[in-house]
């Protein structure tokens, strides 16, 4: 019962952490993984599912983590010289 509690709470908090990150980083994938595992998450806890559903987050959450270390690596997107210029002028 503790861990399903723990689940409930801690799930909802790492999303928004990848929330944070995605408006930092803009790169998805970690947000989406993460949005996946807090609804199976949920559904584990909530709904019953088998045990191995529980695994299946574990391995998402982790595959969210690295996704949002990969895209803290990458080098950012440069705004191109035309585009720069015309915004500028706007």
């Amino acid at each position: 019962m503790i861990g399903h509690v723990a689940l409930a709470v801690l799930l909802p908090i790492a999303v928004g952490a990848l929330a944070l990150s995605y408006r930092v980083h803009r790169h998805p994938l970690a947000l989406t993984l993460g949005g996946l595992a807090l609804g199976i998450g949920y559904a584990h806890v909530f709904a019953g599912t088998p045990e191995w559903t529980m695994w299946l987050v574990v391995l998402l959450s982790l595959l969210a983590a690295l996704a949002d270390w990969l895209a803290g690596r990458a080098v950012p997107p440069r705004w191109s010289p035309r585009l720069l210029n015309y915004v500028r002028q706007l």
